[in-house]
C-alpha cells in the first residue's frame, strides 16, 4: 500500500491491496474440547491474491505518526479490505491512537447483513438512515406520519404502510424556499440505481430535483418534477453514473402554503451478496482461571450541588442523522471483485455475508465460546491478549470479569456480534490498578449493572475502548452507567450505539473522575440515556420484580433514600446523562453522532467539572434534557473551551437555564455551523446561559423556535461574526429568532460600515442626499436630478418625497409612529394604487371586476383562467370564483364564465376550456353540465370525428353494408351483406333477406336475382336449388320444391345431378362451404373460421362466412350465427372471438357494441356493470359527471343538499360557501355582501355600510 499527500483539502489516498480466500479444514467443537491434548492448529497457507479496489482519505493536517499508523493497518491487513474513511477523525492532528479508533468506527467495507449491495436505502420508519439536511438556509425535510400540517396538498400517509413515516417539505411560511437531504460520501465501482417514491400534490406545487456529486464535474441534476403530481406516490430510478461520489434531493417549495412535496422507501443496489464463508477452526481449551480478584475501590467524591427541582418535561423525537455510521447502518465505499468482501470488524482470512472468518485463523487471536473460557484467558494473561468470540455466544456474567495486569485485551466478535449479559446482577468488567487496557469490539453488551461501571469498572487503569458494538440497559446505581473511569486512561465509544443506560448518581455513560485520557464518542447513537432521579422511580419498580436482585435494591435505597414518585430535593449531583467529568485532564468529544432522549438533573448529555475542553462535532442532539437543573446538553463550570461545530440541536430543554448550554467561569464557548431548533429553559427561556465566560464566539449559526430569551449573558460579552450592515450586543439577554452572520440588520434610513456594531442605529442615520435599505453598509447615493435634504432616507425613491405606487400618505396632520418613505402605508386589501401621491386609504378606488387586490397592490391581478369576479373589490385570487360546470373561461381577468358552446361539455368546476363531444355522436345542447349530454349515431352510421353538434354529423353506411352498432366511431361497423341479403339503401342498420324465387351468392350486394329454370329458390336463399327428380319447371319465380310440376304418365324428368331416379346432392351445412364439384362426402364442406358465421346451406365459397358484427362474437370455427356478449362485456370490432370488460364508470347491456356511461348523478369503480342500476348515487355534498368512476366534492361556493346529483348548485346571492363538499350554504355576514357562487364574503364598498 502506499499513502500520498495531496497539496490541497481535498486529500486522498489510493490504495490497492491483495486480499485471499482459504479453504480451512473444519473440525467440530466438541472433538477439540473432549480430547485430552489437541493437536496444534496447522500452520496457513498463504493466501491467493485476489484484486481490490479501496480508497482511503488522510487530511494534510495529519502528523507523521497518524499517517503511518493507517499504512500500517492497511499493509498488515488488519483493516481488511474495505475502504477507511479516516477523515471524520474527530482531531485535525491525531495520534496514532486515534487513528485506530477510527478505524475500527469507520470501516465500512462489511457487506450488509444479508444483501449484497450499497445500503443507502431508507424507509424512515425509524430515523433519516445516513442521510441529513444540508439546505444553505437551514430548512430541514420533516420526518412525520399521516397527512402534514396543511389541507390540499401533501400525501395523507406514507407509502410503505399508508401508517408509517416519510420525509416532507413544509411549506406553510417557508414559500420558494430550498430544502436539501443529502446522502454521505459512497464510492462506486459500476453503475447502480437509486429508486424512490414521491409525492407532490398541491396547487402551487414548486420543483423536486435528484442531483449526484463527482469529484471532477461537481453536481449536476439527473432527474427533476415541477407542479402538481396529483395525489398519489409515484415511484421513480435514477442511473448513477461510476463516478459519482454523493446524491441529493432538492425540494422547492411553492408560491403558497398548497405545495407540500414528500419522499419514502428510498433503495439503491448494485452488486449481488457473496457466497457464505467457512466456519472458525477449532481451538485448544484455555488455562485454568486465575484467583479471584480484589475488591473495587469505593466511588470518587460527587460533584457540587444542582438548582432547585421543577417537574421535568418530555422531549421531542430527535432530528435526522447527520454525520457518522451507528451499529447497523454501513455504507460500503468500495467492494473486492468476484462477488468478495472483507469484514473490518475483527482481522479475517474470508469474505462474509453475515460473519467473517474465525479470530483464530489470524495470529495473535485465541477463541472462547464460555465464561469460564473468557475470564481464565483474561486473569491468566501476563501478556497482551486478543479474544474472539463466536457470534452465536450469549454469556451470562455471574460477576465481572477482571484484569490487574498492565497488558492490553481485546475481545471481538463478527457478524451479528457475540453477547456479553450481565442478567442485571453485575457490571462486566473491572480494570484494577495495573494499568489494563480493554478494547471490546463487535459486541453486544446488555444488562450490566453495578454500584459503578455498568459494563467497565477502570480504577487506576489504562484506556477503554468500545468499537461497533451494542449497548443496551446497562446502569450503575452510583457513578457510569457504561463505563465507570477513575485515574484511568482514554475512554471512547465508536460506531456503536447506546440505549437506555442509566446510572443512579452522574454519568448515564461514562463517568471520568481524575481521568488521564480524553473521552470520546465517535460515529455512535446515544439514545435515552440519563443519570439521577430521572430513570429512578422507572428501575426500582423493575429492580422490585427481579427477586435476584432484591440485594442490589437495597444497597441502592441505603444510599439513596429518596426512592418516590415525586424527589424531593436534589443530590449534591446526578449529572451528566451520557459523559460526566469530574477533575480530568482530558477533552469530552462528541463527533459525527446522535445523540438523543438523554437526560439528567444538570447536563442532559455532558456536565464538565473542573475538567478540560468539551467539543460537539458534526452531530445531532436532540430532546435532551436537564430535568430540575441547568445545561439540556452541556454544563461546563471550571472548565476548559466548550465547542459546538457543524451539528444540530433540537428539543432540547433545561428547568432552569441553559436549554443547550449552561457554562460558569470557564475556559471560552465557541459555536460554528449549527442549527439550534426548539430549544428552551423553562425559568429563564434561556438557549445559551453564559456567566463569567472569558471569550465567546458565534459565527454560522441559527436559533429558530426559541420562544421568549435565546441568550443570555452575564459577564460574557460574546464575539459575533456578523457581517457589514448588521449588528448585534455583546452581553444582555437575546430573544427570538436570528442566525449569524445575518444578526440584525441595520435599519432602513441607516448604515452599518465597520463590524462589530453593538446597536440598531449602526454607524448612524443614513447621510443626506444618500438613501440607506435595511442591512446597508454604505450608503447609496440619490439618482442625479433627485434630492435628499434630510437625514435617514430609506430607499432610492425616498430622494423624490414621493410614496410608491399601491400606497397613500395624507398630506398634513398628526403623522405618529414608524414608518419610512417610499414605503408609506399600504392600499389595503380590496383597493389599489395606480398613481403616486394618493392621499387616503381608498388609493385609486375598489379592485376593478374580474381582478383582485392584495394590499399594497398598484395594478390590479386578474384573476385566474377559470375564474370570474362579478364584483368590485376582490381582495385575494381565493376571492375569484371558479366557473362552474358546463362554464369555462380561457381568458383571465373576466367577470363571467361562458356556457360550453354545442359539441362540447365541462364536468368540473374551475376550468379554462370545455372537453369536446366524444366521437361516435354529438351534443346538440349549449352549456352541457348536469349530465352527459352525447347522443349516440343510430345504426346505420358512424362517426369518427370529435366535437360534433347535430346527426348530420353521423355519416351513413354505404348501400350494400348494414351496421347494428350505436355511437359507432368508424365505417369499420359497416358489414357488408352476406350471400342471400341485401341492403337495398345506404343508412341500414341490418341487411335484408332476399325473398322467395330470388336469391344473392355475392357478398355487399344491393339487389337479389331471379331463380333459375328448373331450380327453386327458398327465402334468404344463397344459389338456386334444382328440382327433384321427376319434377321440371321453365318458371324463373319458383320459391320452394312445390313450385316444380309432376311428370306426366308416360314421361320422366332427370335431376341435375346426374341421378337417374332421384337428387342425391347434400348441401354443406351452414357455417360451412365447399367450392369444388365432384365431392362424395361431408368432409368437402370447410368450416368457417372463428370470428365469422354463415347461415347458408350448400355454400360454395367462404365469401359466405361474414364476420360477427360488434356486439357478437363467434369463439370457435364452423358456426351458423355469432353469439351476443353477455351483460358486463362488450365487443367493439368485426370478427371477434370474445368480448371485453366493461369500462370504470360505464355499463354494458348484453350485446353491447360499445359501452354506455353512467348517468349524471352516478358513478363506479367496477369493469363489469351490466345496466344503469349497477352505477352507485353520488352522497350529498358531491357530484358526479356522466361516466364518472367517482364522486367529486362540490367546489367552494356550491352544494349539492342530496345524493345523486350531476352538478352542484350555485350558492344564492346573499350566501357563501368556503369549503369543499358542503350541502348547504352559510348566510353573508355582516358589512359585506355576497354575489351568486360566492366563496367568501366581500366587504361593502368605502361609503356602504349593511346590518343583514
Amino acid at each position: 500500500a502506499a499513502i500520498r499527500r495531496m497539496p490541497d483539502q481535498s486529500w486522498r489516498l489510493q490504495t490497492s491491496l491483495l486480499v485471499c480466500i482459504v479453504a480451512l479444514t473444519l473440525f467440530g467443537l466438541a472433538t477439540a474440547v473432549a480430547a485430552a491434548v489437541p493437536p496444534a492448529p496447522p500452520p496457513l497457507p498463504s493466501p491467493p491474491p485476489l484484486p481490490c479496489v479501496l480508497s482511503m482519505y488522510v487530511p494534510e493536517s495529519w502528523p507523521a505518526d497518524a499517517a503511518g499508523e493507517a499504512q500500517r493497518l492497511v499493509e498488515t491487513g488488519l483493516v481488511g479490505a474495505g475502504a477507511l474513511l479516516l477523515g471524520r477523525v474527530a482531531s485535525l492532528e491525531p495520534t496514532a491512537a486515534q487513528v485506530r479508533v477510527a478505524a475500527a468506527a469507520l470501516l465500512v467495507g462489511r457487506v450488509a447483513a444479508s444483501l449484497g449491495m450499497v445500503q443507502l436505502g431508507c424507509d424512515f420508519e425509524v430515523d433519516t438512515c445516513a442521510w441529513s439536511d444540508t439546505a444553505p438556509d437551514w430548512y430541514p425535510w420533516t420526518r412525520t406520519s399521516g397527512g402534514t400540517s396543511s389541507y390540499d396538498t401533501g400525501p395523507s400517509g406514507d407509502h410503505t404502510t399508508g401508517s408509517g413515516y416519510y420525509l416532507y417539505t413544509e411549506a406553510t411560511s417557508r414559500l420558494n424556499k430550498l430544502h436539501r437531504l443529502e446522502s454521505p460520501l459512497f464510492l462506486l465501482q459500476q453503475d447502480a440505481t437509486l429508486s424512490f417514491f414521491y409525492h407532490m400534490y398541491g396547487s402551487d406545487m414548486g420543483t423536486l430535483s435528484f442531483e449526484a456529486n463527482n469529484n471532477e464535474a461537481g453536481w449536476s441534476t439527473l432527474w427533476s418534477r415541477t407542479g402538481n403530481q396529483g395525489n398519489s406516490w409515484l415511484d421513480a430510478a435514477v442511473i448513477l453514473p461510476a463516478s459519482t461520489t454523493r446524491v441529493r434531493f432538492s425540494g422547492l417549495t411553492g408560491s403558497s402554503y398548497m405545495s407540500d412535496m414528500a419522499l419514502d422507501d428510498v433503495s439503491f443496489s448494485q452488486f449481488a451478496p457473496p457466497s457464505p464463508p467457512p466456519s472458525p477452526p477449532s481451538l485448544p481449551p484455555p488455562p485454568s482461571a486465575p484467583p479471584s480478584p480484589p475488591s473495587p475501590p469505593p466511588s470518587p467524591p460527587s460533584s457540587p450541588p444542582s438548582p432547585p427541582p421543577s417537574p421535568p418535561s418530555s422531549p421531542p423525537s430527535p432530528p435526522p442523522l447527520q454525520v457518522g455510521h451507528g451499529a447497523g447502518r454501513r455504507l460500503i465505499l468500495a467492494v473486492c471483485a468476484a462477488n468478495t468482501a472483507v469484514d473490518p470488524a475483527v482481522p479475517a482470512a474470508t469474505a462474509s455475508v453475515s460473519a467473517p472468518a474465525a479470530a483464530a485463523a489470524v495470529p495473535g487471536y485465541v477463541s472462547a465460546a464460555s465464561e469460564a473460557e473468557l475470564r481464565d484467558l483474561i486473569q491468566d494473561a501476563r501478556a497482551d491478549v486478543s479474544i474472539y468470540l463466536p457470534p452465536s455466544a450469549h454469556l451470562k456474567l455471574s460477576s465481572r470479569i477482571s484484569c490487574s495486569s498492565d497488558i492490553k485485551v481485546t475481545i471481538a466478535s463478527s457478524g451479528e456480534g457475540a453477547t456479553l449479559d450481565g442478567q442485571e446482577q453485575t457490571g462486566l468488567f473491572y480494570l484494577e490498578y495495573g494499568r489494563c487496557s480493554l478494547t471490546l469490539r463487535g459486541l453486544t453488551l446488555v444488562n450490566g449493572w453495578a454500584s459503578g461501571g455498568g459494563v467497565v469498572y477502570a480504577n487506576q487503569a489504562g484506556d477503554v475502548e468500545i468499537i461497533d458494538s451494542t449497548i443496551t440497559d446497562c446502569r450503575a446505581t452510583g457513578h457510569g452507567g457504561v463505563v465507570y473511569a477513575y485515574d484511568s486512561g482514554a475512554v471512547s465509544i465508536s460506531s456503536s450505539t447506546v440505549t437506555d443506560c442509566s446510572a443512579d448518581n452522574s454519568g448515564g455513560v461514562v463517568y471520568a473522575y481524575s481521568a488521564r485520557g480524553a473521552v470520546s464518542i465517535i460515529g455512535s447513537n446515544v439514545t435515552g440515556c440519563s443519570a439521577g432521579d430521572v430513570r429512578r422511580v422507572e428501575l426500582a419498580a423493575r429492580l422490585q420484580r427481579r427477586t435476584a436482585a432484591r440485594r442490589e435494591i437495597e444497597r441502592a435505597t441505603a444510599a439513596y433514600p429518596a426512592l418516590s414518585s415525586q424527589p424531593q430535593n436534589v443530590s449534591p449531583s446526578q449529572n451528566g446523562g451520557v459523559v460526566y467529568a469530574y477533575n480530568a485532564r482530558g477533552a469530552v468529544s462528541i463527533s459525527g453522532s446522535t445523540v438523543s432522549g438523554c437526560s439528567a438533573r444538570n447536563g442532559g448529555v455532558v456536565v464538565a467539572d473542573n475538567s478540560g475542553a468539551v467539543s460537539i462535532t458534526s452531530s445531532n442532539v436532540a430532546g435532551c434534557s436537564a430535568v430540575y437543573g441547568r445545561g439540556g446538553v452541556v454544563v461546563a463550570d471550571n472548565s476548559g473551551a466548550v465547542s459546538i461545530t457543524s451539528s444540530n440541536v433540537a428539543g432540547c430543554s433545561a428547568d432552569v437555564s441553559g436549554g443547550v448550554v449552561s457554562a460558569y467561569q470557564s475556559e471560552s464557548l465557541s459555536v460554528a455551523g449549527v442549527a439550534f431548533i426548539n430549544n428552551r429553559a423553562d425559568f429563564s427561556d434561556s438557549v445559551l446561559s453564559l456567566n463569567t465566560i472569558e471569550q465567546t464566539s458565534i459565527s454560522n449559526a441559527s436559533f429558530t423556535g426559541s420562544g421568549g430569551v435565546t441568550i443570555q449573558t452575564f459577564n460574557s460579552p460574546i464575539n459575533w461574526d456578523c457581517r457589514l450592515g448588521s449588528w448585534m450586543p455583546t452581553e444582555g439577554v437575546f430573544k427570538g429568532n436570528f442566525s449569524v452572520p445575518e444578526c440584525y440588520p441595520c435599519s432602513a434610513g441607516y448604515y452599518g460600515d465597520t463590524s462589530g456594531l453593538t446597536e440598531a442605529s449602526c454607524s448612524g442615520q443614513c447621510i443626506r442626499g444618500h438613501f440607506c435599505e435595511e442591512g446597508t453598509a454604505d450608503p447609496e447615493p440619490c439618482p442625479v436630478g433627485t434630492r435628499m435634504p434630510a437625514l435617514g432616507a430609506a430607499s432610492n425613491e425616498s430622494c423624490n418625497w414621493d410614496c410608491r405606487l399601491g400606497r397613500w400618505m395624507p398630506t398634513e396632520g398628526a403623522f405618529k409612529g414608524d414608518f419610512s418613505v417610499p414605503e408609506c402605508y399600504l392600499c389595503p386589501a380590496g383597493y389599489y394604487g395606480a398613481t403616486k401621491n394618493l392621499t387616503n386609504s381608498s388609493c385609486s378606488g375598489q379592485c376593478t371586476r374580474g381582478h383582485y387586490c392584495e394590499e399594497g397592490t398598484a395594478d390590479p391581478e386578474p384573476c385566474p383562467v377559470g375564474t370570474r369576479m362579478p364584483a368590485l373589490g376582490a381582495a385575494s385570487n381565493e376571492s375569484c370564483i371558479p366557473c362552474a360546470p358546463g362554464q369555462h373561461q380561457p381568458l383571465a381577468g373576466e367577470e363571467e364564465c361562458l356556457p360550453c358552446a354545442a359539441g362540447s361539455f365541462s364536468p368540473d368546476v374551475g376550468l379554462a376550456a370545455c372537453d369536446p363531444c366524444p366521437h361516435g355522436g354529438y351534443c346538440a345542447e349549449a352549456g352541457a353540465a348536469t349530465r352527459m349530454v352525447w347522443q349516440p349515431c343510430l345504426p346505420g352510421s358512424f362517426n369518427p370525428a370529435n366535437g360534433s353538434n347535430s346527426s348530420a354529423a353521423c355519416e351513413s353506411c354505404l348501400a350494400g353494408t348494414a351496421s347494428a352498432t350505436r355511437g359507432a366511431e368508424s365505417s369499420d361497423t359497416c358489414v357488408p351483406c352476406r350471400p342471400g341479403t341485401v341492403a337495398a339503401a345506404a343508412g341500414l342498420a341490418e341487411c335484408v333477406s332476399c325473398g322467395g324465387g330470388t336469391y344473392q351468392n355475392d357478398t355487399g350486394a344491393t339487389g337479389c336475382r331471379d331463380c333459375f329454370p328448373g331450380y327453386y329458390c327458398p327465402e334468404g336463399a344463397a344459389a338456386p336449388l334444382p328440382c327433384d327428380g321427376g319434377t321440371y319447371s321453365s318458371a324463373t319465380n319458383n320459391a320452394e320444391q312445390g313450385d316444380c310440376t309432376p311428370a306426366d304418365p308416360g314421361s320422366f324428368a332427370l335431376a341435375e345431378a346426374g341421378a337417374a331416379t332421384r337428387m342425391v346432392w347434400q348441401p354443406c351445412l351452414a357455417g360451412s362451404f365447399n367450392p369444388a364439384s365432384g365431392s362424395n362426402s361431408s368432409a368437402a364442406c370447410e368450416s368457417c373460421l372463428a370470428g365469422t358465421a354463415s347461415a347458408t346451406r350448400g355454400a360454395e365459397s367462404s365469401d359466405t362466412c361474414v364476420p360477427c358484427r360488434p356486439g357478437t362474437v363467434a369463439a370457435a370455427a364452423g358456426l351458423a350465427e355469432c353469439v351476443s356478449c353477455g351483460g358486463g362485456t362488450y365487443q367493439n370490432d368485426t370478427g371477434a372471438t370474445g368480448c371485453r370488460d366493461c369500462f370504470p364508470g360505464y355499463y354494458c347491456p348484453e350485446g353491447a357494441a360499445a359501452p354506455l356511461p353512467c348517468d349524471g348523478g352516478t358513478y363506479s369503480s367496477a369493469t363489469n356493470n351490466a345496466e344503469q342500476g349497477d352505477c352507485t348515487p353520488a352522497d350529498p355534498g358531491s357530484f358526479a359527471v356522466t361516466g364518472s368512476t367517482a364522486q367529486t366534492p362540490c367546489a367552494k361556493g356550491s352544494f349539492a343538499a342530496t345524493g345523486g346529483l350531476s352538478e352542484c348548485v350555485s350558492c344564492e346571492s346573499g350566501t357563501y360557501q368556503d369549503v369543499t363538499g358542503a350541502t348547504g350554504c352559510r348566510d353573508c355576514e355582516a358589512g359585506s355582501y355576497c354575489a351568486e357562487g360566492a366563496v367568501a364574503p366581500l366587504p361593502c364598498e368605502a361609503g356602504t355600510f349593511s346590518t343583514a
